[in-house]
């Protein structure tokens, strides 16, 4: 390949020969043949791709989360700087289904055929499971990958993160424990609960199974702007995003139902009339919905960044 400078408007075009024997019956030589094409908008299709995928890992190492990408059959072979130095591992090391090593045994199973599927439905990847630390100590994270597509709505590999739950998880613990009214709950709670409650940041809700706030955290205050006095006692609508009401309502029996919310997302209305995004997971203990909610809004602006960035 070379380049030339075209006469007539002086733009510099990228020209790829290709050349051809040309022979006659006996074999001999008779003359060289060639195709010159030019290959310039195909050049700036690779150097578009190229900075894009540039963009992409430098978002990827500029967050704290664990960030990952697979080919299209689930062959994982690109990790973020923040995996190694979690895990401890080199470059390389985690490749393919080696990833699996720094998996909990007890995870190992549920996780692959979790993925397995996924790959097979062409569907979004999400579960948890437990990440071996460096120092040996496990941790929960929550696992989500989805499928990136070409034009012809092929896959064309994957691109995942892994968020660290482990205190969530912890959390979600101790709420489980609580069996009786908050008050009674509460007295029966350790001090080092009690602060838990009071100085989380993730929205923490105790839930009876008509909708109505039996209890919320200051968490509110600070995440939606609302005094808990405010939200205890009233049904969640007054505070769901109009167009999240009727899948909200729909959650809310599932999680009576005693069946687990897991990243259940919707918006939810803050005090200055702007919605916040927000990702729930619950559990159900005496009749009551016992949930907890993370603010990813600024994750859904991030990410809607990164697609305009990269298309």
């Amino acid at each position: 390949e070379y380049r030339i400078v075209r006469p007539d408007d002086g733009s510099v075009r990228h020209i790829r020969d290709t050349g051809f024997p040309i022979r006659d019956d006996g074999g001999r030589l008779l003359r060289l043949g060639g195709i010159a094409q030019d290959v310039t908008d195909e050049r700036a299709r690779e150097e578009a791709l190229r900075a894009s995928e540039e963009q992409f890992r430098a978002f990827a190492q500029a967050t704290p989360n664990h960030v990952w990408a697979a080919r299209p059959d689930g062959h994982l072979h690109w990790f973020n700087d923040p995996v190694y130095a979690y895990s401890g591992a080199r470059s390389g090391d985690l490749d393919g289904s080696a990833w699996a090593g720094i998996v909990h045994p007890d995870d190992r199973r549920a996780a692959a055929e979790a993925w397995r599927r996924s790959l097979d439905a062409g569907v979004d990847y999400e579960t948890e499971f437990r990440i071996r630390r460096v120092d040996g100590a496990y941790r929960w994270f929550l696992i989500r990958g989805k499928p990136v597509r070409a034009a012809d709505g092929s896959i064309a590999g994957w691109v995942g993160t892994n968020t660290d739950i482990d205190d969530r998880k912890r959390v979600m613990a101790d709420l489980v424990l609580f069996n009786e009214t908050l008050e009674r709950r509460v007295a029966e709670r350790t001090a080092e609960h009690d602060r838990v409650w009071r100085n989380s940041r993730d929205l923490l809700v105790v839930m009876d199974a008509r909708g109505i706030f039996q209890a919320v955290n200051p968490a509110w205050s600070a995440i939606l702007g609302h005094d808990p006095a405010e939200v205890v006692g009233h049904h969640f609508s007054a505070f769901v995003w109009p167009e999240d009401a009727a899948p909200t309502q729909e959650a809310v029996e599932a999680a009576a139902a005693a069946r687990d919310l897991t990243s259940f997302e919707n918006r939810y209305r803050h005090a200055d009339g702007t919605p916040r995004w927000i990702s729930w997971h619950s559990s159900v203990e005496g009749g009551l919905i016992f949930g907890y909610g993370r603010d990813v809004t600024a994750e859904k602006e991030k990410s809607a960044a990164l697609a305009q960035a990269e298309d």
